[in-house]
């Protein structure tokens, strides 16, 4: 089994025009690779609007740029997820047209729900009175997403693939505080794969029964030009994955992207 793990993209409606690159150069790849599986990690957006770090722009903090809105960060999140597939869906289209449908590589979608999706849940939670506008359809992100064609899996719900647990992180005994890597190794025991801290980290180990496992801190997929010091931006091809054994291969995203305008030059949108 393959597949492409990506997260952490951090969208936001303030980002130039060319940070659309990172997801259609991504989702260039994945369809070319035609992994078994593409799974997003978490935190495709970064509703700035709801961020209680900064004090959430909604509630007239200092959380967000100018111009943000919780419906602009909805959307921007949205149009991430049909960036990821666009080149799939035209290929998609175009094979069916033709009336071969076989070629059309056969990828199943996952979006794991990150903390900064889960904002919109934690914000009704805070503010009862605002529930109902919470639950409308324009703001239902697992409702968005699995009518994009992805399936959903809630905030720190584990996806587990061929011996692979995926999560955007693993919590300690409070749940919102992620586990460093060394710490996840030795609790889970089994190979595993997460987001959130946006640097890439990678441990090997042998269990009792002598096989592999490998504990990967997947990075980001933020533009190359917003990381920060330790922050990686790329994605994981995991390849040949059978009970939580496989190889993997790093692409950095700004490698992707020249990868994709050398593909499209001519032709960009």
């Amino acid at each position: 089994v393959d597949l492409v793990l990506l997260g952490d993209t951090h969208r936001c409606p303030s980002d130039p025009q060319e940070a659309d690159d990172v997801l259609l150069a991504i989702g260039d790849y994945i369809n070319d690779a035609a992994p078994q599986f593409a799974v997003h990690l978490g935190d495709l957006g970064d509703f700035r609007t709801l961020n209680g770090y900064k004090g959430g722009a909604i509630m007239g903090g200092d959380g967000s740029d100018e111009g943000h809105d919780l419906l602009g960060d909805v959307a921007v999140w949205e149009t991430g997820l049909r960036l990821l597939q666009s080149r799939w869906k035209q290929e998609a289209r175009r094979h069916q047209r033709a009336r071969h449908n076989e070629r059309t590589p056969d990828i199943q979608w996952f979006f794991c729900e990150g903390n900064h999706e889960e904002m919109l849940r934690r914000f009704a939670l805070r503010y009862p009175g605002l529930r109902s506008l919470i639950r409308l359809d324009r703001l239902d992100l697992a409702g968005i997403a699995e009518r994009e064609g992805w399936e959903w899996m809630p905030f720190l719900s584990p996806l587990s693939i061929n011996g692979l647990t995926l999560q955007h992180y693993f919590q300690g005994l409070n749940p919102k505080q992620a586990l460093a890597i060394q710490t996840v190794q030795s609790r889970n025991g089994a190979s595993s794969a997460f987001g959130h801290t946006h640097s890439l980290d990678v441990r090997h180990w042998k269990d009792a029964h002598g096989r592999r496992r490998t504990v990967i801190n997947t990075g980001c997929t933020k533009h190359p030009s917003r990381l920060r010091r330790y922050e990686d931006s790329g994605i994981l091809h995991i390849k040949g994955l059978h009970n939580g054994e496989f190889t993997y291969e790093w692409l950095p995203t700004d490698q992707l992207i020249r990868r994709y305008r050398a593909k499209t030059r001519g032709c960009r949108r």
